[in-house]
């Protein structure tokens, strides 16, 4: 009788185990769009040393661009002495890739300018290869612009 209660109290046990972190009578937190940053590089750390020289910031998750009607992304540039640089058409770019890992060019969905100008186009994906976004890599468009930060990446939902 003894080694029955304890084979129960450890099913017990078990079984409660398995609901741990489960959310009863809830809805799952939808995503609001914007892709945390923290932990990201947001900023390369060493100058670029000519135009179109960048980096890549990862989201962290797949994205389906069939659900979003534009990508925002709002950034800052810098000089070589890390003064800022008003934003301006013509400073930085962005491309949208389906692989946060592979070279750029096989796995770029879009091509968008004017970072940081807030101007962003609506999202077509009618002639992409791809609509699963993983990553940005990020793109100053004049040696000029010798650092690029990026502040927030947004992607809106369509309406």
């Amino acid at each position: 009788m003894k080694k029955l209660k304890i084979l129960l109290s450890a099913i017990a046990l078990i079984a409660s185990l398995a609901f741990v972190g489960c959310n009863h009578g809830s809805t799952p937190q939808e995503w609001d769009g914007i892709v945390d940053l923290t932990g990201k590089t947001t900023k390369n750390t060493t100058a670029f040393a000519s135009a179109y020289s960048g980096f890549v910031i990862d989201f962290g998750r797949t994205v389906d661009l069939t659900q979003y009607s534009k990508l925002e992304i709002t950034a800052k540039f810098y000089a070589a002495d890390n003064t800022e640089i008003p934003a301006a058409y013509g400073l930085g770019q962005f491309l949208v890739l389906d692989d946060a890992t592979g070279e750029w060019g096989p796995h770029t969905i879009k091509t968008q300018y004017n970072l940081g100008k807030q101007n962003w186009e609506n999202i077509d994906t009618t002639n992409l290869g791809s609509t699963q976004a993983k990553a940005i890599a990020v793109q100053n468009s004049t040696a000029d612009v010798k650092y690029i930060e990026v502040t927030q990446i947004k992607f809106v939902p369509n309406n």
